[in-house]
């Protein structure tokens, strides 16, 4: 199984490679903030990474959801292709995140 850090290299490097800001959130004002913060086109996405079969903590899902009732878009994302079907679309000049969202 895949830990986590590994996860996020693979993540990290495509966006590096794909021109899309981010940056690693490691230590925030307060508890949940998810791990990796992007923006592309003018989106906010917010990403918590996890192994597979592992969720988000109440609190974490708690700070994914404010995001997106602030406007922007977050999820929960356990592999790099889970992160590709989002980004995918944006570099095709495609404006709906929403319709690859895991």
């Amino acid at each position: 199984m895949k830990l986590e850090r590994d996860i996020q290299a693979q993540i990290t490097k495509y966006l590096r490679n794909n021109g899309i800001w981010h940056v690693k959130i490691i230590t925030a004002n307060r508890n949940g903030i998810p791990d990796l913060i992007c923006l592309r086109k003018g989106i906010f996405i917010a990403i918590e990474l996890k192994r597979p079969g592992h969720k988000p903590t109440d609190l974490q899902q708690a700070e994914l959801d404010r995001i997106k009732q602030a406007g922007g878009f977050s999820f929960c994302c356990h592999s790099l292709e889970e992160v590709k079907a989002i980004f995918e679309p944006l570099t095709k000049d495609e404006k709906d995140l929403t319709k690859n969202a895991p």
